[in-house]
């Protein structure tokens, strides 16, 4: 496990070529290795950013000029006092800087270990410390979102409704079970059942409206389709912004899938080019075609072009288009005489005409999905969570079933003292070292 009484040390941003790096100092030594490092005896001001020179303690020789930012602890986010040194970017002086503090007494941490000594001092909980986790690999818009939402403690908030609930019951009925009837007027059953009742409806509330990055439902993916050789690789190229896809006059060029997260007006989404759908004896152009209509069927958006009939392409292959938001798309109206379907987008990619609209259109479509999805999703989980969210409502809802059946209050409170052991394990454990090793050692160093 962690050690908590030493400084750690680490740098917080990608090494290697950069205009900056940060690196972050947190312990009870920080202002002394502060005073080593920079040959500054007055103690810096809190939340207050100073011009330093930095030096090797030993060598003696100057590193560079960097900001440094004193934060006293508590108010810090490790709780202990820390201080966060901008300098240069590059590998240089960032490997000098961290051999200075490792000279001034500090140690490397370890991955998550800031985060952990956060969480130790109360300054996050432990669903807080997994959405900073979570936000760092985020890959979406939508991920990031609700990470954040939890990071400020959103999701924390709405367990915690539930959890008093059932600790509040607890005591009430604790107490009561050292009374007699003649002594004490008793809560009456129906009292328990409702606040139960709302616990539940919490609970079960968070685990409908939640989604784990693992349900693969955030991340938006738009889909290119058509025949052969319409310019379905063309247009990808063009949202891409560069030539990432091959193209030629030859029919069956693109025989797999291509994948490129881009920003389409803000909105960031998967862009994905197929096969060109149509009947083929070619065995590796088959299994091509037969990934183009999967990648259909799990798209949120497609594009459906062609240089003369989109409708008409749309209508063969529409049976794998149930549900799906669709746009239709003729490419080559330099060329040939544009559709008269009003719904048709227009467009050359040779002269990169209509692609202003197609994408105007695109940036609508995008934003209707993701405003269905907000309003359908109130949080993201990781599978822990999820776990630990259903035995807590299993746990609530058989409750109420035995309270109900057999009007035994001290069996219910016994399950009862079970779902907030699964409360504590899933907001702050208690002494259940496991747990915290596997979820803060998958953080990364600096974090």
């Amino acid at each position: 496990m962690y050690r908590l009484n030493d400084d750690i040390v680490a740098l917080a941003t990608l090494a290697g070529k950069s205009a900056l790096n940060v690196v972050r100092v947190s312990g009870s030594s920080c202002l002394k290795i502060y005073k080593k490092i920079t040959g500054v005896n007055s103690l810096p001001k809190p939340n207050h950013v100073k011009l330093v020179s930095l030096y090797h303690p030993i060598k003696k020789q100057i590193i560079d000029q960097a900001n440094i930012v004193y934060y006293k602890g508590p108010k810090s986010f490790t709780g202990e006092d820390c201080i966060e040194i901008t300098t240069h970017g590059g590998v240089v002086i960032v490997n000098q800087l961290l051999d200075a503090l490792l000279a001034s007494g500090a140690r490397e941490a370890l991955p998550g270990e800031f985060s952990y000594r956060a969480f130790i001092n109360n300054k996050i909980d432990l669903l807080q410390a997994e959405a900073i986790s979570t936000i760092v690999s985020a890959t979406n818009d939508l991920d990031s979102y609700y990470a954040l939402s939890s990071i400020k403690g959103s999701l924390s908030s709405s367990i915690q409704k539930s959890h008093d609930t059932i600790k509040k019951i607890i005591t009430i009925g604790e107490h009561e079970l050292d009374f007699s009837e003649n002594e004490i007027n008793f809560t009456k059953q129906a009292t328990y059942i409702s606040e139960l009742k709302k616990a539940t409806k919490i609970i079960k509330n968070i685990i409908d409206q939640s989604y784990t990055m693992e349900d693969d439902k955030s991340g938006l993916k738009i889909v290119i389709t058509g025949l052969p050789n319409v310019g379905k690789s063309s247009l990808f190229n063009l949202l891409v912004g560069r030539s990432r896809a091959i193209v030629t006059s030859q029919k069956g060029t693109t025989r797999d899938i291509l994948e490129q997260p881009i920003y389409i007006k803000d909105h960031q989404i998967t862009l994905i080019d197929t096969a060109g759908i149509r009947k083929t004896k070619d065995k590796i152009e088959k299994i091509g075609i037969k990934k183009s209509l999967q990648e259909i069927t799990k798209a949120d958006i497609v594009l459906v072009i062609d240089d003369l009939d989109p409708r008409g392409v749309f209508e063969k292959i529409k049976t794998n288009l149930n549900t799906k938001t669709i746009l239709l798309i003729q490419n080559k109206i330099d060329a040939n005489t544009k559709n008269k379907d009003k719904k048709t987008i227009g467009i050359s990619c040779k002269n990169k005409t209509g692609i202003k609209k197609l994408i105007t259109q695109l940036s609508t479509a995008i934003q209707l999905k993701t405003d269905v999805f907000y309003q359908q999703h109130s949080c993201l989980i990781n599978k822990r969570q999820k776990k630990l969210l259903n035995d807590i409502y299993r746990g609530l809802v058989q409750g109420s079933k035995e309270y109900n059946k057999h009007k035994d209050l001290s069996l219910c409170l016994s399950l009862l003292y079970g779902v907030l052991d699964d409360f504590n394990t899933l907001v702050r454990p208690i002494d259940k070292n496991q747990i915290l090793n596997d979820i803060f050692g998958g953080f990364c160093v600096g974090k």
